[in-house]
């Protein structure tokens, strides 16, 4: 990876903006920060947070995403189930 060009957590796709790079590993991560009140301290490769008992965890982006997908989500007003 060259100066200035950042890596994605779909990576091997990549980013020049610095912003974008953030906002990226950020948004995967917010899910876990909502609902599980998770701090996410730092990313790239893989994520590491702080639970609310002070300690710390690192996960690779894959096991984020699984517990991201396996996490209930909020359903839509007037939905119903079948």
């Amino acid at each position: 990876m060259s100066a200035g060009t950042y890596r994605l957590p779909t990576y091997p796709k990549t980013t020049d903006d610095v912003e974008v790079y953030v906002a990226a590993w950020r948004k995967k991560a917010a899910p876990l920060e909502k609902k599980l009140e998770w701090e996410l301290i730092a990313f790239d490769p893989g994520y590491q947070f702080r639970l609310p008992s002070g300690q710390t965890i690192s996960l690779p982006t894959e096991a984020v995403d699984g517990i991201c997908k396996a996490l209930p989500r909020k359903r839509r007003v007037g939905t119903t189930r079948s």
